[in-house]
C-alpha cells in the first residue's frame, strides 16, 4: 500500500513539474498577418522566412525569466506585435535567460527593437527591413528589402547576401562585417571596424575610431570613406581608368595601385568619384589583377 501511495505521490510530483515547465514555452500561430513588430528584452530573437501564409511564434523563458517577464501578442488587423513586459521594477538579478523564435512568410514586413540581446533573420524578401539592438547583435543572412536600417548601440553586426536599394547601417560600439551586399550602402561606426567583402553599389563608409577594409568591391557612381582614427584598405574590382581619386591623409601613407604619395592624391581619370579621408592611418585603394 505504501509503494502505491508513493509511486502516486511521485507521479503526481512529476505531473505537477511538467505543468510548471510547460508553463515556459508557448506556441501560436497567426493568419493574415503582413507586419510584425518586435519590442524584446534580454532574449533573443530568431526570425526566419519561409514559404508559409501563417506566423508561427515560440517564446521559451526560463523559471527567473517568468518571475519577471512575460511576452505579450497582441494581433491588430494584418499587424502583430510581440512585446516582452516587466511584471514590476523590483530587482530581476540573476540567470534570466528567453527566445522568442518566428517563422513568417519570406515577404513580410519587419521591425525589431531589442534592449538587450541579439537579432538573426534570415531569408526575408520584402519592402522595408529594420531591426535595433541597444546591447546584443544583429546578423542576417539572405535578406532583400528596398528599405534596409540596422541600429546597434553596443553589439557587433554581421551581414551576408543582402540586396537593397537603401542600406543604412549604424553601429555606436561594436564591428561590423558585412558580406556580399548590392545596392547603396551608407554605414557608420561610431568605435569599431568596417569590414566589407563582395559588394556592389554606391557605398558611404565613416568609423571614427577603427579600421575600413574592402575586399572585391565594385563601385556604382561614386565611394565615399572617412576614418578618425584607422586606416583605410580596400581592394577594387573597377577598371582604374574608370576612377578619380580625391585622398587626403593628416597622418599615414596614400597609396593607389601603383601610385604612392604623401597626404594628398588626386588622380583624374573615370567617372565614378572617390573620395578618402583618413586623419591618422594609411590609404591603399588596390585593384583586382
Amino acid at each position: 500500500m505504501s509503494r502505491v501511495k508513493f509511486l502516486l505521490s511521485f507521479s503526481f510530483l512529476l505531473f505537477s513539474y511538467a505543468l510548471i515547465f510547460a508553463q515556459n514555452v508557448t506556441e501560436k500561430t497567426f493568419n493574415n498577418v503582413s507586419e510584425v513588430n518586435v519590442l524584446g528584452k534580454f532574449m533573443t530573437v530568431t526570425i526566419n522566412g519561409e514559404d508559409r501564409n501563417n506566423i508561427e511564434v515560440k517564446t521559451d523563458l526560463n523559471d527567473r525569466a517568468t518571475e519577471y517577464y512575460k511576452v505579450d501578442l497582441k494581433q491588430s488587423g494584418d499587424k502583430l506585435l510581440i512585446e516582452v513586459i516587466a511584471l514590476h521594477q523590483k530587482n530581476n538579478w540573476g540567470d534570466i535567460k528567453g527566445e522568442i523564435h518566428i517563422k513568417a512568410p519570406k515577404n513580410i514586413e519587419l521591425d525589431v527593437t531589442n534592449s538587450s540581446g541579439s537579432v538573426d533573420v534570415k531569408y526575408i524578401n520584402s519592402e522595408n527591413f529594420s531591426l535595433r539592438a541597444s546591447s546584443g547583435s544583429l546578423n542576417l543572412d539572405n535578406i532583400s528589402a528596398k528599405n534596409v536600417k540596422l541600429r546597434t548601440a553596443s553589439g557587433n553586426i554581421h551581414t551576408n547576401d543582402i540586396k537593397g536599394s537603401n542600406v543604412d547601417i549604424v553601429s555606436s560600439s561594436g564591428s561590423q562585417r558585412l558580406e556580399s551586399i548590392e545596392g547603396n550602402l551608407q554605414s557608420v561606426a561610431s568605435s569599431g571596424s568596417i569590414n566589407l567583402s563582395k559588394f556592389k553599389g554606391e557605398i558611404s563608409l565613416k568609423s571614427s575610431s577603427g579600421r575600413i577594409s574592402g575586399d572585391e568591391i565594385t563601385l556604382i557612381n561614386s565611394g565615399k570613406f572617412r576614418s578618425s582614427s584607422g586606416s583605410i584598405h580596400i581592394e577594387l574590382t573597377n577598371k582604374q581608368s574608370d576612377l578619380s581619386f580625391n585622398c587626403n591623409s593628416s597622418s599615414g601613407g596614400i597609396r593607389i595601385g601603383n601610385e604612392r604619395g604623401g597626404k594628398k592624391i588626386i588622380l583624374r581619370e573615370g567617372d565614378i568619384q572617390i573620395e578618402a579621408i583618413s586623419s591618422s592611418g594609411s590609404q591603399n585603394f588596390s585593384f583586382v589583377q
